[in-house]
């Protein structure tokens, strides 16, 4: 009987490789990815710094290399790196997703990144991640205080309100007073992490006579920029009358006739 020679060829694939290192190899999977988290949602402050997600890609076929494509109106979207060859040596592979709200406008925005992957110079069938852009608009607060003040000098104290608007800001606010009437003093309620405040005034009883005079309310707070608004303030003296006799006495005789007195009244407000 004549011997029969088998041969055996063996192709080493290096420590850490994908199967991929064997492009030939029967049974070979195409290469394909699939990434986590997917869809991805970004979000955004209008004119503000770029944000970003981390993405893992992962080589569930035989993978060596990727290439990407980002879409997005107003070219807000990218992807870091682009490209890779990591997958050679690995089964998985981090990336960044980035959004850029430049000048975009408040709103919700749509993209994708499209992700093709290869080996042996052989494309697979690409991955695509959707993802979304909300652009919120920057932090502000805002003021407006509530009709005029009215004071009587020597009188009681009278407020006016102020209502705070927030936009997309929780801190503390603190609300400060510009210049007011002479002899007038307040008393300031801060709104503080809250949507109100209020301003209360009183008049010294010497406080001059002031009519509708301006004030200036300014809130501000960490971060944001500074509102204003303003009220008007009026003093008034108290309502008062005085009497006065005209000539200052009378002279009657027993059984004569009546006499007058004329008697002059003088009114304040």
């Amino acid at each position: 009987m004549k011997p029969i020679f088998v041969l055996v060829v063996l192709m080493a694939v290096p420590l850490g490789a994908s199967p991929t290192a064997a492009c030939g190899a029967p049974g070979n999977q195409p290469p394909k990815l699939s990434a986590n988290p997917s869809p991805v949602t970004l979000t955004a402050t209008q004119g503000g710094a770029a944000t970003n997600q981390g993405v893992t890609l992962f080589d569930i076929g035989n993978t060596q290399s990727w290439a990407s494509t980002a879409t997005s109106t107003g070219n807000w979207l990218s992807i870091n790196p682009t490209s890779s060859v990591v997958l050679t040596n690995a089964t998985s592979e981090n990336v960044s997703i980035i959004g850029t709200p430049g000048s975009l406008a408040v709103g919700s925005y749509p993209g994708s990144i499209t992700i093709t992957p290869s080996a042996c110079g052989v494309a697979g069938s690409p991955l695509t991640i959707t993802v979304t852009l909300n652009v919120n608009a920057p932090p502000s607060i805002s003021a407006s205080a509530g009709g005029s003040v009215s004071l009587v000098a020597g009188g009681s104290a009278q407020a006016a309100g102020i209502t705070l608007t927030r936009t997309n800001y929780t801190g503390s606010v603190t609300l400060s007073l510009g210049a007011l009437p002479t002899g007038v003093t307040p008393t300031i309620t801060q709104p503080g992490t809250g949507s109100s405040g209020s301003i209360s005034l009183q008049a010294a009883a010497n406080a001059p006579v002031v009519s509708n005079q301006s004030v200036t309310v300014t809130a501000s707070g960490s971060g944001v920029t500074s509102a204003n608004t303003s009220f008007s303030v009026s003093v008034s003296v108290p309502s008062t009358i005085a009497l006065n006799a005209g000539s200052g006495s009378v002279s009657l005789q027993a059984g004569g006739g009546g006499q007058a007195i004329g008697m002059t009244l003088t009114r304040t407000n």
